[in-house]
């Protein structure tokens, strides 16, 4: 044991199974005694209740310091580069809040480029914001939801290019459900219209070309298909177009399906330009020959007038007909050869 004089303080050393500690003397060997202790496992500097600074210090101007506090300061297979750029070695992959190569119980703030080179994990209401809330996604149960702006794929400056079976944008949904009330929607485009005199609100489906394509070209395509074992009990179709009138659509023209045929100068018609097109095919086309119909028509009733849509008419000079149906019942729609040359 040995005594140092330091200033007006008495510093105490004890050797005593391969570990030198230095204490103040007034004090003794106690948590707030202990000045630095020197041992096989570790180095030491103050004791359990005292706040310490423990710094290192590089040439010139050059330092690193660490201030732990009063809490506890662990680091287990760090690695230093050159540039000063702290590698954890001894990395763990987790999701998990409490385990893993890095555990921060507080917020992390950083000024640059964040990286992750694996999974990102965050709790189920997590928030990524932007710009301090102009922009934020929220985590939900089973969903995302974007608040305070617009989600754009691409910009019209730099769209994305795609080829066949690469889609710029694909969904796919399975839907379980039984119910026969509740209609299953695996895309909704949702839009309220709050301005007097304004026009539009639609979901816009826009293609363009100054090429010519082949066989065919859609902007918008609806297809289902049944299976051998498919069906609806009710009434099954590729695209429905519904519209709800009101007390208020007391002017106006209204239809559930606008079909445009658009001229610009110059514009020709090619081998054929109608306002619609109906075709029918496959291996058994003429099952619907036989069986379909052209149109069918519900809500006109079957009791003709004149004052209604469905009316009776005098006699025509017909050489040929188009089988509709009206409310259940079979009629022709009945034509003759044109005389337009």
């Amino acid at each position: 044991m040995g005594t140092q004089g330091v200033g007006t303080f008495l510093i105490n050393s004890k050797f005593a199974s391969g570990t030198l500690v230095f204490y103040e003397k007034s004090v003794g060997r106690t948590a707030t005694g202990d000045v630095l202790t020197i041992g096989t496992t570790a180095v030491k500097v103050g004791g359990t209740a005292q706040d310490v600074d423990f710094q290192f210090y590089g040439t010139g101007s050059l330092s690193a310091i660490i201030d732990t506090g009063a809490a506890t300061f662990t680091l287990v297979g760090i690695a230093t580069a050159t540039n000063g750029a702290v590698t954890i070695t001894n990395a763990t992959a987790t999701s998990s809040t409490t385990t893993g190569a890095l555990i921060v119980t507080g917020g992390i703030a950083t000024a640059a480029d964040i990286t992750c080179g694996d999974d990102l994990f965050m709790g189920a209401t997590g928030v990524i914001n932007f710009g301090a809330g102009d922009i934020t996604i929220t985590g939900a149960t089973n969903a995302l939801n974007l608040a305070g702006g617009a989600l754009n794929l691409h910009t019209s400056g730099s769209p994305y290019t795609f080829t066949e079976g690469t889609p710029a944008f694909t969904l796919y949904t399975t839907n379980a459900s039984t119910s026969g009330s509740t209609s299953a929607e695996g895309f909704l485009v949702s839009n309220t219209q709050t301005g007097i005199g304004g026009v539009g609100g639609r979901a816009r489906f826009y293609m363009t070309t100054n090429v010519a394509l082949a066989g065919w070209s859609n902007a918008l395509k609806a297809a289902v298909a049944y299976g051998a074992s498919g069906q609806t009990t009710g009434l099954g179709s590729a695209l429905c177009a519904e519209l709800e009138m009101s007390a208020g659509t007391s002017s106006g023209t209204y239809a559930p399906l606008e079909s445009e045929v658009v001229m610009a100068s110059n514009a020709v018609c090619g081998t054929s330009t109608s306002f619609l097109f109906m075709s029918a095919n496959g291996a058994d086309v003429a099952t619907w020959r036989t069986n379909g119909d052209l149109f069918y028509i519900q809500g006109m009733g079957t009791a003709s007038s004149a004052a209604n849509v469905f009316h009776t008419t005098g006699t025509v000079s017909a050489t040929h007909g188009l089988r509709i149906n009206i409310d259940g019942v079979d009629y022709d729609m009945l034509l003759k050869a044109s005389t337009y040359a």
